[in-house]
């Protein structure tokens, strides 16, 4: 039940009266269930972020989604940001263009060695 005094000022954090906190205070508190927690020392607010965002756009998120969770002034800016830590983005854009420019007729290579996808190989 909120009390008589509540301001809803639509906060993750507030006080009891729905009041914000002070930002040092939040820190402090994050930092203090970090070291309880017994996790790695991070910078509290601003590596959880980045985490949250790194591992959304790690498994598939659209850029655009985690450009609204975060408050962005665009999903370019967020996929600038973040998108250099996945290393592995420019692979599988390959392999999709593979996959849907040869789908699944693809075959392995000739029985003469000379490689291709079983189409003809043009002579030089």
């Amino acid at each position: 039940m909120c009390s008589p005094i509540w301001q809803d000022h639509d906060l993750v954090f507030c006080r009891d009266d729905g009041g914000p906190w002070h930002p040092d205070h939040v820190t402090e508190t994050i930092r203090e269930m970090i070291v309880e927690s017994g996790l790695p020392r991070i910078r509290p607010l601003q590596d959880l972020r980045h985490t949250h965002a790194t591992l959304l756009l790690a498994n598939g998120e659209n850029a655009k989604v985690v450009q609204e969770r975060l408050g962005h002034h665009s999903h370019s800016f967020t996929a600038d940001t973040y998108q250099h830590v996945m290393p592995g983005m420019d692979a599988a854009a390959a392999s999709l263009f593979e996959d849907v420019v040869f789908g699944d007729s693809r075959e392995s290579p000739t029985s003469d060695g000379r490689g291709g996808r079983g189409g003809p190989v043009a002579e030089k």
